[in-house]
């Protein structure tokens, strides 16, 4: 008696497994899982869904069509496949993309490695997570459109957006951002969405680790202290090239100065104004609260004053070509950083350049000097620093007329870094 319960059992576990692995979602089902996502999102519009030849109708019916009554595929492949479904048709389609099933080996997407998984994940959980969108990568793809606020439905697994050198991609409205718990690379420059400079929203992808945004349309308004408060694994930001509205001087990069990982902040050739659109020149002060920050680039953006004192001692790199400043460079001895790239080029800088710099910064591999109205010449001492006397030093640039030592490497503008400042940042 006892084996037959054991058989019989056994026989019912089969059969249910047998039937969990051949159940389908029928195209009724898939529709209801659908609408049930827009129905729980505010910012996501369930009339759009609806309306016939709309993006999300068209990739509804994409999603119906692949994968109803197809028993290899569930309710987490219905997700995953009608966003890519839902960016294909809201930008125009996507090369390549809508010609199969399997989204994970469409051009651009990248599904879950499972050597990033728990090595004890159960096969069943182990085919689910690999069948989870984490990158979506369409780097000068042509892509153009709308981008669909439907991107956070995958917003518990995706981890890279990278969209930069795109056409026009129409975006208007953040709050979908508030899904994206994952996220960590949110890359668009050269890819115009448009926002009122940085959307307070940003400050929702806690995850964010790069973020870039030049050459964009999120521009033409305010850097919010919002956008960045609670970024604290942020450790990129490159917004080069775009023009902000601020309401002072002191707290047009504050918002920056919060970051506690922040690395690498490249800010070149950017305009600040205030809300008339007189032109705002913002000093370089908050330089010294970027604890942690490595490499810092300005060029071609205005500042007021000089080069502060007590820059951060983890910082290597520094470029400060045509940005205005003036004053002397005893602020590069009054620090703990040691500078191995320092651009200082084509500036209202002046008095004598201090020989106990090249002491300060012994792991100087590029200095430039020239454009500047220094007094006297360039010490010897820089001489010990050049690789052809066994130092660090490649590259130092100075004024002809400065260069009597014999230290200089270039001069003028033989070092290759003059540029055309007449071209308008805006």
């Amino acid at each position: 008696q006892y084996s037959k319960m054991n058989f019989v059992a056994s026989v019912v576990i089969l059969l249910g497994f047998v039937a969990q692995q051949v159940s389908c979602l029928s195209a009724t089902q898939i529709r209801n899982q659908i609408e049930g996502y827009y129905n729980a999102r505010s910012y996501l519009d369930a009339v759009t869904l609806a309306t016939e030849g709309s993006y999300q109708a068209l990739a509804l019916q994409a999603t119906q069509d692949a994968l109803a009554d197809n028993s290899l595929k569930n309710a987490n492949n219905v997700k995953n496949y009608f966003v890519a479904a839902c960016i294909h048709y809201s930008t125009n389609g996507v090369g390549g993309w809508m010609q199969d099933t399997d989204y994970c080996q469409w051009d651009g997407i990248k599904c879950y490695n499972e050597l990033e998984l728990d090595p004890f994940t159960s096969i069943e959980d182990l085919e689910v997570e690999q069948q989870k969108i984490v990158d979506i990568s369409l780097r000068e793809y042509g892509v153009a459109g709308t981008w669909p606020h439907e991107t956070a439905l995958l917003g518990d697994h995706l981890v890279i957006l990278e969209l930069r050198d795109n056409a026009y991609l129409n975006c208007f409205e953040y709050d979908w951002f508030i899904d994206m718990n994952t996220l960590q690379y949110l890359l668009i420059g050269g890819t115009a969405w448009d926002a009122n400079g940085i959307p307070s929203q940003l400050g929702y992808l806690t995850e964010l680790d790069q973020f870039h945004a030049s050459d964009t349309n999120w521009s033409a308004g305010p850097i919010p202290f919002e956008a960045f408060e609670g970024l604290n694994k942020l450790t990129y930001i490159a917004l080069d090239n775009n023009e902000y509205v601020v309401t002072s001087e002191e707290d047009a990069l504050a918002p920056f100065a919060r970051l506690p990982s922040l690395i690498r902040l490249y800010f070149e050739n950017v305009r600040f104004q205030d809300e008339n659109g007189n032109k705002v020149v913002p000093p370089l002060d908050f330089l010294t609260d970027l604890d942690s920050v490595i490499e810092t680039w300005f060029d071609q953006t205005e500042f007021s004053g000089g080069i502060p004192n007590n820059l951060p001692a983890s910082l290597r790199s520094l470029k400060l070509s045509y940005t205005g400043i003036s004053g002397n460079l005893n602020a590069l001895l009054n620090t703990q950083a040691n500078l191995e790239r320092a651009w200082l080029n084509h500036n209202s800088l002046s008095g004598p350049i201090p020989a106990a710099i090249a002491t300060k910064h012994d792991r100087l591999v590029y200095l430039y000097l020239e454009g500047n109205d220094f007094n006297g010449q360039v010490p010897n001492a820089f001489c010990d620093l050049l690789v052809t006397n066994g130092g660090t030093l490649r590259d130092l640039g100075a004024n002809e007329n400065e260069c009597g030592s014999g230290c200089c490497t270039c001069s003028d503008d033989a070092c290759g870094n003059v540029v055309d400042v007449t071209d308008d940042a805006s």
